[in-house]
């Protein structure tokens, strides 16, 4: 699809979309649309089905019903080879960094490269500067993940993710456990990074300082669909109960966390 094309359509789409696990629905029929070049965070409560949303983006989990649409292709029957293409072109940053503990920082930026992208030895140690200068970590190409404070391991993460100059950013949760400064250093790198590099991102958290930091667009995530959705403004202001709800810190037995999801997202295996 030419450039032109793709900024007619959505980046992703979500059409109905549900996914039990076991005994426990998640998502009972979500619809959102992304739009391109901006930033959309999903607000939602610990255990909502954020991260679960994301995962269905780039196929890591397929829905039990419904369709995901990335930049109006439907993805929901690919397979995982074809889904390689999709995953270099939506990168998504986890909310544990998901590093290699074995590999350095150059080795870690440098995997998804060595995988997808035919180039020199060179060229990707330019390209590994180069997305460590990003996020402002230059020089640390030798350093272990063990060597590094969360908030570099964070930026060490997007690092990687935007190593193959992705069009879309998915980040999941990427500002737990930072103390305040960092959470406001990962939040402006967010916001940099969609403006220099003209990303769609897409922003899940329940961190509401993030959230109106960095988002053109903002949908809420209740009882396994999206009860409200409007511009960083509209939300800040709405009197949507659920919206009021939330952004008072209110906060219902539906969102508490599920007891079979680990610190990175992923869920373990029942029994």
């Amino acid at each position: 699809m030419s450039e032109a094309g793709r900024a007619q359509v959505p980046a992703i789409e979500f059409r109905e979309l549900t996914r039990a696990f076991g005994r426990k629905s998640v998502l009972r029929g979500v619809n959102l649309v992304v739009p391109p070049g901006q930033t959309l965070t999903i607000l939602g409560g610990s255990g909502s089905g954020k991260s679960v949303c994301l995962k269905h983006a780039i196929g890591l989990l397929r829905p039990d019903s419904g369709r995901v649409l990335v930049e109006g292709v439907d993805i929901t029957g690919y397979t995982e080879r074809q889904l390689i293409a999709v995953r270099k072109n939506v990168s998504m940053v986890f909310q544990g960094a998901a590093l290699f503990d074995s590999l350095d920082v150059y080795e870690n930026v440098a995997y998804p490269l060595r995988e997808h992208w035919r180039a020199s030895e060179a060229e990707i140690g330019d390209r590994v500067a180069r997305c460590l200068a990003a996020v402002g970590l230059p020089g640390v190409e030798r350093l272990l993940p063990a060597e590094l404070s969360g908030g570099m391991r964070k930026r060490v993460g997007v690092a990687r993710a935007i190593a193959l100059e992705p069009r879309v950013i998915l980040y999941d949760e990427p500002t737990t456990g930072l103390d305040p400064a960092n959470q406001r250093r990962i939040g402006e790198l967010i916001r940099d990074l969609q403006r220099r590099l003209g990303v769609t991102s897409v922003v899940v958290t329940h961190e509401l300082e993030l959230c109106f930091a960095v988002s053109d667009r903002v949908a809420l995530l209740k009882d396994g669909r999206i009860a409200a959705e409007g511009s960083a403004d509209e939300m800040r202001e709405s009197q949507h109960p659920a919206v009021r709800a939330f952004l008072e810190g209110i906060q219902d037995a539906a969102n508490q966390d599920d007891p079979r999801e680990g610190v990175d997202g992923r869920f373990a295996p029942e029994g």
